[in-house]
């Protein structure tokens, strides 16, 4: 037989019964938070402050029109005499006595 008197069994039957109901009820809990979607999880969990940011600036439309396309137009070739015209230059040597 024990040599504890029936006094401490029925103590350690209610605290036998304290942690269970104890245990029960986390159990309970665990399991509907399981059950619970996991976006409410996360919404309940942390919910981030709303901050609106200022619009950007709009850029002004500008109606232009396209650059109009002039030809170039290229001269020949020539050669330069020191700032005189061919026709100078052509004098300048006859006048010295170029063939």
């Amino acid at each position: 037989m024990s040599n504890t008197p029936v006094n401490d069994d029925a103590e350690a039957d209610r605290a036998d019964e304290t942690m269970t109901a104890a245990l029960q009820g986390d159990a309970a809990n665990w399991a509907a938070a399981k059950n619970a979607p996991v976006a409410e999880q996360a919404a309940a969990a942390f919910k981030a402050p709303v901050v609106k940011r200022a619009a950007a600036p709009k850029k002004p439309k500008v109606d232009a029109a396209p650059p109009a396309v002039v030809p170039v137009v290229k001269k020949p070739f020539s050669m330069s005499y020191d700032g005189v015209t061919t026709a100078q230059h052509i004098q300048y040597m006859i006048d010295n006595g170029a063939r």
